[in-house]
């Protein structure tokens, strides 16, 4: 039964798990993806007590775990049920990804304007309008989960989208919900 969790308990281990994020900011980028794909507008993932592994305009790379649990913030935490060895295979995959070179990492601006013109338009062909070596975050965390879980996730999928689809996959579980009660 998924529940309010403290920030302590929230960044405790088994790491990896993923992060949905909801930034309430008004931070323009956050607010148009929110606004196009519905309730989250973010997905990254826990890797320690103090880092997350995330995709954002300047790349996928390490951010401090402060990034995200912020007052503006609501975080929706899901776990998977992995073995040993599949937690090592995703640690490994996250860590190979943070180690490929710039062209790989940054963030898919050409997605941007498939994205945009999909919303006009409705044509779902659209949603393939992107740079072929670069990913958005749920699209990343959506190959990585394949890749280890072999879960069958659409590859471009949003952030909600990737929510959805998880209720389904009885291997992940929501472990609870973070917010700042002072904001």
């Amino acid at each position: 039964m998924s529940r309010i969790l403290s920030f302590q308990e929230a960044i405790k281990g088994p790491y990896p798990k993923l992060i949905m994020v909801d930034n309430r900011s008004g931070n323009f980028l956050s607010s148009r993806i929110k606004a196009h794909t519905g309730n989250y507008n973010h997905i990254a993932c826990i890797v320690s007590p103090t880092t997350v592994a995330s995709q954002d305009p300047q790349g996928y790379r390490f951010r401090p775990i402060e990034t995200y649990f912020q007052p503006d913030y609501f975080i929706k935490i899901w776990i998977v049920d992995m073995t040993d060895e599949e937690q090592q295979s995703w640690n490994a995959l996250i860590t190979a990804e943070l180690n490929k070179p710039m062209m790989y990492a940054g963030y898919d601006y050409l997605g941007i304007i498939g994205q945009y013109l999909h919303s006009v338009f409705h044509w779902k062909w659209l949603r393939k309008i992107n740079n072929p070596l670069k990913k958005f975050c749920s699209e990343r965390e959506a190959t990585h989960l394949n890749a280890v879980f072999d879960f069958g996730l659409p590859v471009q999928i949003s952030p909600s989208e990737a929510n959805q689809q998880f209720h389904n996959i009885p291997r992940m579980k929501v472990e609870g919900y973070w917010f700042d009660e002072e904001s």
